[in-house]
């Protein structure tokens, strides 16, 4: 499997809303390696509960 099984062009927050959670809080951010984004670098980091 090419990447490892990394999905790079997923939208992580639709699939945690897939899954049945809402999102509350939410912040997006690149992880820089050298001063450079990876392919892989877009990341969210938040705060997310189960529909209720």
């Amino acid at each position: 499997m090419p990447g490892g099984g990394c999905h790079l062009t997923r939208d992580t927050e639709r699939a945690i809303q897939k899954a049945g959670f809402t999102v509350k809080d939410i912040r997006r951010f690149y992880s820089l390696i050298n001063g450079r984004a990876s392919p892989a670098s877009p990341s969210i980091i938040g705060t997310a509960r189960p529909f209720t």
